[in-house]
């Protein structure tokens, strides 16, 4: 199993949500595919659980294909589109992790970071969610506020946000 692996880091890819999975079972497909081709007469019963297994995958790859457009099609207005929020430095917060107020669309999603006036981009990953009251905030770490270019001790500032769809990740 470690062969089949060897050399990818299984862990990055999986990151990236059900296409990294849909990617590595294809992957292990293929793989089990060309080491039954490798044997000098290649077993019927073995090529036709390959076959099912092809077949589950492709079936996964369609899911993955399909779940974003149904998300666009019929989720909420607020996916993708920029929207403005303060933004608060909590020492707390590991580098690219973020806190979010309960019941905002953009938990559990990768979001992109802007800080207009110093054209910086940041991205972290809306781990956790607090309660709020009143506006709406977005908590992030002190690293993450250094990359945007703010002084930690610097109160909440202003930057222009965007959500990931769920399961990706931005490419920057």
């Amino acid at each position: 199993m470690e062969e089949i692996f060897k050399g990818l880091d299984v862990v990055s890819i999986l990151k990236v949500g059900l296409p990294g999975l849909v990617f590595l079972l294809s992957l292990f497909s293929y793989r089990l595919l060309a080491s039954e081709q490798q044997n000098a007469a290649p077993r019927k019963v073995i090529l036709d659980s390959i076959r099912k297994y092809t077949y589950i995958n492709l079936t996964f790859a369609v899911l993955t294909l399909l779940a974003p457009l149904a998300e666009l099609s019929y989720g909420t207005d607020t996916k993708n589109k920029p929207f403005t929020i303060k933004v608060v430095v909590a020492e707390t917060l590991s580098e690219g992790n973020a806190a979010v107020c309960s019941g905002e669309a953009y938990a559990s999603k990768y979001l992109l970071i802007k800080n207009d006036s110093a054209d910086r981009l940041v991205q972290v990953f809306s781990k956790s969610i607090i309660p709020c009251t009143g506006e709406a905030l977005l908590f992030i770490s002190k690293k993450d506020a250094d990359d945007l270019g703010w002084s930690s001790t610097a109160p909440g500032r202003t930057a222009i946000v965007v959500s990931a769809l769920p399961g990706y990740k931005f490419v920057i």
